[in-house]
């Protein structure tokens, strides 16, 4: 992959991925961690980003020490944790890539897709387990060399997120996006699907004998509709809002104690966004997202 990524397009990237760590980042967190694979794998290709392998030993985040309890069993009933084999403790694994801009990006290990396998692989032709292996995890490059395990250092797992107000956040996906979509590197069998899976995310999709709206990755939380009632204005407010949901946009609109409880409750409304909403950054992302894809 020859192509370049700009320096802006890298820093943006960098601060959506600390964005897909918080709790408000929903169904986008796929769709960075897409984006950013996409990016490590043409720095990788390029020759400016180094790999190596990295594991980070400790506290299992899916049970209590060793154990698997459940919101809904109320009878004290627990299991063994799978995830840590009732040991309490976990040893994960990342493929780091340093990237030029001093940037550190961590791809799990044989976690969700395999993105740090498979950038391993890109990164290091031939990697392969030996016939005569220890472990699963002893991989040698094609000469044969054994590939070393490093300690992750100060990194860790699940370090805090950082949240992004919706107007930066539109613009910085605006940026990346802009990349994506005007990406055209060489595809390889290997690099096909890291392409086409960010590519998908840039449109809705149609899927060919489903009906219904066409589906879309996520949508862009546009917050609160400024100003009282959406009705009739005023500001004595009830306690909730009207939400609103569509493949592109989720946002809530302020509505007061008389239009929202008793015999002149008003339906929620099907419109779209208010134009209070509808910015220039949204509207250029609008635009793009806007379109459909048929997939077959």
């Amino acid at each position: 992959m020859s192509e370049t990524i700009p320096p802006d397009v890298l820093a943006a990237l960098g601060r959506l991925n600390a964005h897909a760590r918080s709790p408000s980042c929903g169904r986008l967190r796929r769709v960075i961690y897409d984006y950013k694979e996409l990016a490590t794998f043409v720095l990788v290709g390029q020759g400016t980003a180094s790999v190596r392998l990295v594991s980070w030993a400790g506290p299992c985040n899916r049970c209590t020490d060793g154990w698997f309890t459940h919101w809904d069993w109320d009878d004290g009933h627990k299991v063994r944790c799978r995830d840590c084999g009732g040991s309490g403790r976990q040893t994960l694994r990342f493929t780091e890539a340093a990237l030029p801009d001093g940037q550190a990006w961590h791809h799990p290990w044989f976690r969700g897709n395999a993105r740090g396998y498979e950038i391993a692989r890109h990164a290091i032709p031939g990697l392969h387990i030996p016939a005569d292996a220890g472990s699963a995890l002893d991989y040698c490059d094609g000469d044969g060399n054994r590939i070393e395990w490093h300690d992750a250092g100060e990194w860790r797992p699940n370090l805090p997120g950082m949240e992004i107000a919706s107007d930066d956040l539109v613009a910085l996906l605006n940026l990346v996006e802009d990349w994506v979509e005007a990406f055209s590197g060489p595809v390889t069998s290997q690099s096909y699907w890291v392409h086409s899976a960010a590519k998908r995310h840039l449109c809705r999709q149609s899927h060919r004998g489903v009906t219904g709206e066409p589906s879309h990755s996520y949508a862009l939380d546009l917050g609160q509709a400024p100003g009282g009632c959406f009705v009739c204005g005023s500001d004595d407010l009830a306690g909730y809002r009207y939400g609103q949901v569509t493949a592109l946009f989720h946002w809530t609109l302020p509505v007061c104690r008389r239009h929202g409880e008793g015999p002149e409750k008003v339906p929620h409304p099907k419109d779209q966004p208010p134009a209070e909403f509808m910015t220039p950054g949204i509207l250029r992302w609008k635009a793009r997202h806007e379109q459909v894809r048929e997939q077959r």
